[in-house]
């Protein structure tokens, strides 16, 4: 893996933002945690990410950005360490990666693996984000007065939309064309509907707040079923703002949850209202106390038919 070389004097020197702090597993032996010893770096820095290992056992740790081990890089040096726990059998070991010169524009994942014999393997990871920025140029939410003021790709300085902000106040926000932020990204991206490609959820859940971004392609969240190209809540398994996100035309959004409507029930197989028993009991009695009525009264009709003609008959005697 090889870096871009490092920018010019004309840039500012650039954060490095980790956002992960420390992060830890164990089990009933060992436990593991990593972090990174800078809560801020600049470009050019040196960058250090620290793995510690409480185990019974001496481990043997690795260090990968995404998927590529950074044993033997140049820009990558390890060290490892051990100090024997007080009062204890376990011994901590530490090992400390140290990235050297830390550039711009890249965003990885650095991940200590730590291997105990071979059923005992933990992975341990924190995000690593170096955003740019050039002197003078405005980020997203920042006050302008120009739209070259604005450094994000796609943004332009108009007036703010946003709740809070002064009346005619201009901050550099995403375009029409662009209107997500993506803080994976750091850049506006585009709206993308059902079964579109994607970047980040944001695009996703923008568009379809029940979809998100899966494999790079937007699709449905559990507990949502895709429906007329959009993704709607399945009856009882999910939240709801109005009746027309759930997916049963039998069930309603009560207090933020879709249920079935008066007179039906939940499938539990499905998740569809289907009408419950006791509906089809009540249909089924009005069905027979219908039809007795109309035996009733056809009796009648026909007792009052035959009645007359035998009145007639006898008149005619």
């Amino acid at each position: 893996m090889n870096f871009p070389p490092r920018p010019g004097a004309a840039w500012l020197a650039l954060l490095l933002v980790l956002t992960s702090g420390r992060h830890g597993t164990s089990d009933k032996e060992t436990e593991v945690h990593i972090s990174a010893q800078e809560d801020v770096a600049h470009v050019g820095d040196d960058v250090s990410f620290v793995c510690t290992v409480r185990a019974d056992a001496k481990p043997v740790v690795s260090w990968f950005m995404y998927e590529q081990d950074l044993t033997g890089e140049p820009f990558a040096v390890v060290k490892t360490s051990e100090s024997s726990s007080s009062g204890g059998a376990s011994v901590a070991y530490s090992s400390t990666l140290t990235i050297k010169n830390a550039q711009f524009n890249y965003t990885s994942i650095v991940r200590c693996k730590v291997r105990l014999g071979e059923d005992r393997i933990f992975h341990l990871s924190t995000p690593m984000t170096i955003s740019q920025k050039l002197d003078g140029k405005k980020l997203i939410g920042e006050p302008c007065a120009a739209s070259t003021e604005c450094e994000v790709e796609h943004s332009v300085c108009r007036e703010s939309s946003q709740g809070g902000a002064a009346p005619g106040s201009r901050l550099c926000q995403c375009d029409d064309a662009h209107p997500v932020y993506s803080s994976l990204e750091l850049r506006c991206l585009e709206l993308a509907k059902l079964d579109q490609s994607c970047v980040d959820s944001a695009q996703c859940a923008s568009a379809d707040n029940g979809s998100q971004c899966e494999e790079h392609v937007c699709r449905c969240r559990t507990g949502f079923s895709a429906e007329s190209g959009r993704c709607a809540a399945k009856a009882d398994t999910s939240t709801c703002q109005s009746t027309s996100a759930c997916l049963d035309s039998n069930a309603e959004c009560v207090e933020g949850r879709c249920v079935c409507k008066a007179g039906y029930v939940l499938n539990p197989g499905s998740h569809h209202c289907e009408e419950s028993g006791e509906q089809e009991f009540q249909l089924a009695i009005i069905g027979v106390s219908a039809v007795a009525i109309l035996l009733v009264l056809s009796g009648v009709t026909a007792a009052c038919y035959i009645i007359n003609r035998r009145k007639e008959a006898a008149t005619h005697y």
